[in-house]
């Protein structure tokens, strides 16, 4: 924020300074149109401005591309970690069930090692 603020300042003197010294008035002649005097730093100023403009509306359908895209991406990333807590949790009840069939084989065998038997 105090970034932004303090390059706005520097830009805005930078600005007041460039158009101190481009005071100057000038004509400009295109195809059928005449102006016959505008200050030299509106005509820059106006220029430049045009410019930010025509390249801010060229990038708008990229940009609304790009966060279409951000978006499906963001679905599949959270479709993506539902499939991953399921097979985690489906490898775990694998996992209790093995137990349970080692545990439930081991008494039918009459495992002596188990604690049941230490008496």
């Amino acid at each position: 924020m105090q970034r932004g603020l303090v390059t706005g300042l520097i830009l805005g003197i930078i600005l007041v300074v460039f158009a101190l010294q481009n005071a100057i008035s000038v004509s400009i002649k295109f195809l059928v149109w005449q102006i016959p005097e505008i200050p030299l730093v509106l005509l820059l100023l106006s220029a430049i401005l045009i410019g930010v403009m025509l390249s801010a509306l060229s990038s708008y359908p990229a940009r609304q591309r790009l966060k279409k895209d951000n978006r499906k991406l963001k679905e599949r990333i959270d479709e993506l970690e539902e499939q991953l807590l399921e097979y985690r949790q489906d490898l775990e009840n694998m996992g209790k069930q093995e137990q349970k069939k080692k545990d439930e084989g081991d008494l039918i065998r009459g495992d002596t090692n188990s604690t049941f038997f230490d008496d």
